[in-house]
Order: C-alpha cells, then sequence, then structure tokens
C-alpha cells in the first residue's frame, strides 16, 4: 500500500461504538500491515499503547477507564490521525 493511501486509510478509519462503554472498535476497511495505536487523555496520558500486524480492525477494552474524552492516535507507514472517543 501506497504513503498516500495509507493516508487515505487511517483518515477513514471508523471507530464505534462511541460513545464506549465497554469496548471501542477501530476499523480500518483494509489491511493494515502494521501500526500503532495510542489512546490518550486530554491531559496528555497515554491510556494504552498498541501495536498492530496485518489486521483490518482492532477491539479496545475501555470498561476500566474514567469516563471522559479520550484521542485515539494511529500511526503507520509515517502517517498519523487523531480521532476523539468518549468514554461514558
Amino acid at each position: 500500500m501506497s504513503y498516500v493511501n495509507m493516508k487515505e486509510v487511517l483518515e477513514n478509519a471508523t471507530i464505534y461504538p462511541n460513545p464506549a462503554v465497554d469496548n471501542v472498535t477501530i476499523s480500518f476497511g483494509t489491511t493494515i500491515e502494521n501500526a500503532l495505536v495510542q489512546i490518550v487523555s486530554l491531559d496528555g496520558a497515554q491510556v494504552a499503547s498498541q501495536e498492530l500486524f496485518n489486521t483490518s480492525e482492532i477491539s479496545i477494552n475501555v470498561a476500566s477507564y474514567p469516563a471522559g474524552i479520550y484521542l485515539v492516535k494511529v500511526t503507520a507507514a509515517e502517517h498519523t490521525t487523531v480521532k476523539k472517543i468518549i468514554k461514558e
């Protein structure tokens, strides 16, 4: 996958359910060979980090996170996108 296509894939990734209670799923619509997913609180603290290999979707358990707004940062092929999730 080219770098330009990867940028589009990351920007078009969907996160559901949002707001979330127990789990949140990030779907890329195509297989990502290598990526890093980080969940960061609004105060900048990294809450979770997970490397992805050859997957099109990831489910993250957020049940233990305090209610609030978090940023999901996904980096792949030198491109990064940031999306917001709400934890109820």
